[in-house]
């Protein structure tokens, strides 16, 4: 994400909490209190505060964005999803509306660096007249197939993207993998 000179309170839209609460809500059903957990394109660590408000203390940011990452309140580092490759494994990943930006991601990555569970809120399925920077894909076949269980899948809460056209589609899942 490109924030420019935006502040995280001129980019924060209590929308996002109707997406994000429920997200966490799942999330904290396979997280423990004590697992190290990773967020992959953190932007301002949004849903990192919510599990801190809830008691979870080993949190981590990764994000790309210099703006968002200098609001980020909690252990992080500044990169994107490659230089996972340079951290230590975490017992939880999670991404939200990340990968489906990224044309080629490295998925054996963050299979590698997740120890327990693998979490992904991802933009999946688009309509054949949307032709845009999102790209198809289905997690459960890609993950799966590197050797993950899907433990949990779900359709997006209220989420609609909205592509550049004014088109709103609704290819969001969320899905939580098992190592």
């Amino acid at each position: 994400m490109i924030y420019g000179k935006l502040t995280k309170h001129e980019c924060y839209n209590p929308e996002q909490d109707r997406v994000t609460r429920p997200f966490i809500q799942i999330l904290e059903k396979y997280a423990k209190k004590t697992d190290s957990i990773l967020e992959v394109g953190a932007s301002f660590g949004r849903s990192l505060d919510m599990l801190k408000d809830d008691g979870y203390k080993n949190l981590t940011a990764l994000e790309p964005d210099e703006i968002a990452f200098e609001e980020i309140k909690h252990k992080k580092y500044l990169g994107t999803l490659d230089d996972l490759e340079k951290l230590k494994p975490f017992d939880v990943i999670f991404t939200k509306s990340v990968l489906y930006l990224i044309e080629e991601p490295n998925y054996q990555l963050l299979v590698d660096k997740t120890n327990k569970y693998l979490i992904l809120y991802e933009g999946e399925i688009l309509q054949k007249e949307c032709r845009w920077w999102l790209h198809n894909r289905n997690y459960k076949d890609i993950f799966e197939g590197l050797g993950m269980k899907q433990v949990f899948e779900c359709d997006s809460f209220f989420a609609l993207i909205r592509t550049p056209d004014g088109q709103h589609i609704n290819g969001t899942k969320l899905r939580v993998f098992k190592k």
